[in-house]
């Protein structure tokens, strides 16, 4: 009988290599959870701060740049003595009422900006002409006039209020305040005072 033949294979041996650990990184742009706010009835000499908040999941570094506009925002430039961090402190200037703020943010991956925002900024109010004392005959009428300066961008309204004993009227502001009192029997001259209210405004009427 013809006999057979059976060969044994040998497995082939394959050389195994490795490459070199690589990093992945994955890199998350700026979002930003709290915005700068704006801050009224801020009066010159004040010191304020605007600050934002970026989320805590994005990638650092994070460079802050605040950035300032004097013409209603459109056109911006490095705020004066800010910082590269996420707050801004400085001191009102009677020329902050219209200027607004905002701040550049950004990372190795991304870029945006914050709201804009402003300061409110109370000019004081300063008496520039008083009430003359009259001698009138009783029931006869008497007036006075009292004018003021600070009425302006961002004040509104300036209260002038005339009193008599425990008798007090205010009015509406104006720049002249007249207010036409019956002058009672026995009663003294009246006071004017004034006082201020203020309002948040990048660029509030005159």
């Amino acid at each position: 009988m013809g006999g057979s033949t059976v060969a044994a294979c040998r497995p082939r041996v394959f050389a195994t290599a490795y490459s070199p650990a690589a990093l992945l990184t994955v890199c998350t742009p700026p979002s930003i959870t709290q915005q700068p706010v704006s801050q009224p009835g801020k009066q010159v000499g004040d010191q304020v701060t605007f600050s934002v908040t970026v989320a805590p999941e994005v990638t650092a570094p994070v460079n802050y740049q605040w950035q300032r506009s004097d013409n209603g925002g459109t056109t911006w430039y490095s705020a004066p003595g800010a910082s590269t961090s996420s707050s801004y402190t400085f001191i009102v200037a009677g020329g902050d009422g219209n200027a607004q703020f905002k701040c550049y943010i950004t990372n190795g991956c991304g870029q945006l900006y914050s709201t804009a925002v402003n300061i409110g900024v109370c000019t004081a109010v300063a008496i520039t002409s008083n009430p003359s004392p009259q001698n009138v005959t009783a029931g006869n009428a008497a007036s006075f006039t009292v004018a003021a300066t600070g009425v302006s961008r961002a004040v509104v309204p300036v209260a002038v209020q005339h009193r008599q004993r425990d008798h007090v009227e205010q009015r509406g502001a104006q720049r002249d305040v007249r207010r036409i009192l019956r002058s009672p029997p026995r009663r003294p001259t009246t006071t004017a005072f004034t006082s201020a209210t203020c309002r948040t405004g990048a660029a509030l009427p005159r």
